[in-house]
């Protein structure tokens, strides 16, 4: 076929094309290659974010175990982890925490140790100057030479295979999207970070930093008349240490609001809260779960806890009510995990709520909420009036 009988046979398909082209709305055409691009962008970034997601299924070879190691993951996300060795099972939690929650860990350690303007800008100095100033980073060096000269102790190698397991995670894991977006490299976390976050935990219950500035605050500017009540008073004549206090003042009308701001603008949620409490339907007016808390935890995404299986848990008691009041709870496996507060002030106090009324409403739980009454002073005082008459 030679080219001009080509070119008869095709030049009125392509003029029909061509004209269909060529005629089209420069507006139209914009929106054309809109509607191509923004699904096409759109997709692509969720191929990106899938590709970063934590790994949930699947063979993993990690060279830091000693023998498998098998984690399930329930429909809620808890990992259930089952190995040969504690080490080995510590390294896999340590592991699949920092796959989950590595940025959260990176901005916990950063914030004790007063290293967040470092990648947040100059707004954070006052905040890392606060910080630094409480001595933290000293305190957990110093910790780290006294409590891991000899890590042959059985929870120092569950702590050192954390480490190890989060560790591994760094070098080897994908880059979480939040380290890429603000460039931070990742780095190793070392038993000093431990020391850290207990330390930032230690601060988060610390009620005095905020507390005590906005009583001196209340002071200068309503006067002692309206704290009086709070005293209890000291006997007349006895012997006081005399004060000489300075004028500050300024510096008393100005430091609650800088803490305030301050925590404000923390990456993380300070580590506070204590008291919580679930009561079924069962027990309710309304038929109807009523959910209750002492409401000082700070809201948190991700949370502060992270739950795997190991952690204490209660699933449709026979009570009827689930609670967590800072007091030991039971061992889900042979040995308990220390740690809590002793005596059990407040948790003996919300048993004897719930169990002695079995129609809870809002009404009542918020009366609940605000009582104030110890069942262990009592004690606590009946012992020190019968230590006294031995005397």
């Amino acid at each position: 076929m030679d080219s001009k009988r080509r070119k008869n046979i095709t030049s009125p398909k392509m003029e029909t094309i061509s004209s269909l082209i060529y005629g089209i709305n420069p507006v139209y055409k914009i929106l054309l290659a809109l509607l191509i691009i923004i699904p096409a962008a759109l997709l692509g970034g969720l191929m990106y974010l899938y590709s970063l997601q934590p790994q949930y299924s699947g063979r993993l070879p990690l060279a830091g175990l000693q023998q498998e190691v098998e984690i399930i993951f329930d429909p809620y996300g808890i990992p259930h982890i089952y190995g040969q060795s504690q080490e080995d099972v510590y390294f896999a939690l340590g592991y699949v925490h920092a796959q989950e929650r590595l940025f959260q860990m990176e901005m916990m350690r950063r914030v004790a140790a007063g290293r967040l303007a470092e990648i947040l800008g100059e707004k954070l100095v006052k905040t890392d100057k606060f910080f630094r100033t409480l001595g933290l980073l000293e305190q957990t060096d110093l910790n780290v030479a006294l409590f891991f000269k000899d890590p042959s102790a059985p929870w120092k190698k569950a702590a050192l295979a954390y480490l190890a397991g989060v560790n591994q995670y760094v070098e080897q894991g994908d880059t979480p999207l939040e380290f890429r977006i603000l460039g931070i490299p990742k780095e190793k976390f070392t038993p000093k970070d431990i020391y850290l976050n207990g330390a930032l935990m230690a601060f988060g219950f610390a009620a005095g930093f905020q507390m005590d500035p906005l009583v001196t605050k209340v002071y200068h500017k309503l006067g002692w008349d309206y704290l009086k009540d709070w005293v209890l008073g000291w006997p007349p004549g006895a012997q006081k240490i005399p004060v000489y206090p300075a004028n500050y003042s300024n510096a008393a009308e100005a430091l609650p609001s800088a803490i305030h701001e301050m925590m404000a603008e923390l990456p993380v949620s300070a580590w506070i809260g204590s008291n919580g409490w679930v009561v079924s339907g069962k027990k309710t007016k309304s038929g109807k779960v009523i959910f209750a808390n002492d409401t000082h935890m700070a809201y948190s995404q991700p949370s502060v806890w992270y739950d795997f299986s190991q952690n204490p848990q209660s699933e449709n008691p026979p009570a009827g009510f689930v609670y967590s009041a800072n007091n030991q709870p039971d061992a889900l496996s042979s040995k308990l995990y220390p740690g809590y507060y002793i005596p059990e002030d407040r948790a003996r106090r919300i048993v004897q709520f719930l169990d002695s009324e079995t129609t809870w409403s809002a009404e009542s739980t918020k009366k609940m909420n605000t009582d104030c009454i110890s069942t262990v002073f009592t004690e606590v005082t009946a012992e020190i009036l019968n230590t006294l008459k031995t005397l």
